[in-house]
């Protein structure tokens, strides 16, 4: 099973960390429309992530709530008909919540830095480091916090939670 190592911070201002991305980037900026369709389930999460110009991808993983960089295992499966398996998991499962969002891409290696705008939640840094085959948590975490430090993340608030948590609390109030 694919695993990263994950960290999210609450970002007031994204253009000063996109300034900081660019200087290290070996890739980007790739601006991406997500809607992120979460399903209850029994353990970890499952959502359906929907693009208006390629194929969706169900995507479920296991990821503790966390105000450190913490590691992710998932899997996911693209699929041609993402509105027809979004009513078999929303019949079978139940909808749980929607995400909608704005993402800035940029890669630095293996760490995606992900600048997200997030419909009703606000903007926010994630990073994820992708581990390599055999390459241990603790290295990935190595690599974790050289990008945090590199683009100045640790004086920012981090976020524990997901953005579908985040939702259903933001929904509640």
């Amino acid at each position: 099973m694919p695993q990263n190592i994950e960290a999210k911070f609450r970002c007031p201002d994204l253009p000063v960390i996109e300034s900081r991305a660019k200087q290290w980037a070996t890739s980007g900026p790739n601006v991406l429309r997500q809607i992120d369709t979460y399903f209850n389930v029994r353990s970890g999460r499952l959502k359906l992530r929907e693009f208006p110009d390629k194929p969706a991808e169900l995507i479920g993983y296991q990821r503790g709530n966390a105000a450190q960089a913490r590691p992710s295992d998932w899997l996911a499966f693209a699929t041609d008909e993402p509105g027809q398996l979004k009513e078999i998991l929303s019949r079978t499962c139940g909808l749980k919540t929607v995400v909608n969002k704005k993402r800035t891409l940029y890669l630095i290696e293996q760490t995606r830095i992900h600048l997200d705008e997030v419909d009703g939640l606000g903007s926010f840094v994630e990073i994820e480091v992708v581990l390599e085959e055999g390459q241990s948590e603790a290295s990935g975490q190595q690599v974790a916090d050289d990008i945090m430090t590199k683009l100045g993340l640790r004086s920012l608030t981090p976020e524990p939670r997901s953005y579908s948590d985040l939702m259903l609390d933001y929904a509640g109030k």
